[in-house]
């Protein structure tokens, strides 16, 4: 395979090449992404219904579009402080999504990151956050209470759309 390093970690399911996860196999439930992963390829974990719950190690620091997207039993998710790119509609359809620990270094929440996760009631989106895509928590249909970093500039007009916000809070600048 050349100078390029490919891990086949069969067990567990993950298929990892050059630090970045191109696969995943295994038999879903709840999961640990590997700490040797430090970016997740678009589309990894897209449609797989036996996803329940994933902890994403401090070691990644980018996630594909639509790496989770379609999840719909996938009801937690911890995307850690070190990741600083997220991809459009990274968890878009995860309908379960209800315990979301979101602590990531991000610019941008992307165009549908968040689309149709109808179990999601509330949010604090991190204060690294200067814009908030398109459609990208909306038809959150649960989604009641958020809170806004006061270093958001930009807001699509559809960001929302869908949700039955009752709360929005902006936080005080830093």
């Amino acid at each position: 395979v050349g100078s390029e390093m490919c891990i086949r970690d069969r067990s567990a399911g993950f298929i990892i090449e050059n630090g970045e996860l191109t696969a995943y196999t295994g038999s879903g439930g709840d999961i640990t992404i590997p700490d040797t992963v430090t970016g997740i390829s678009d589309n990894v974990f897209s449609g797989n219904t036996s996803l329940t719950s994933v902890t994403i190690p401090g070691s990644v620091i980018s996630i594909g579009s639509g790496a989770f997207s379609g999840c719909t039993n996938l009801y937690r998710a911890v995307v850690p402080a070190s990741v600083v790119n997220i991809g459009n509609s990274v968890f878009a359809g995860c309908s379960s999504l209800s315990n979301l620990t979101f602590s990531a270094n991000v610019g941008v929440i992307p165009d549908m990151a968040f689309y149709g996760c109808a179990s999601l009631s509330s949010v604090t989106i991190p204060g690294t956050v200067t814009s908030i895509g398109s459609s990208a928590f909306e038809n959150c249909t649960l989604l009641g209470s958020v809170t806004i970093p006061a270093a958001v500039d930009t807001i699509s007009d559809t960001a929302f759309a869908g949700c039955s916000l009752s709360l929005i809070h902006i936080s005080e600048p830093t």
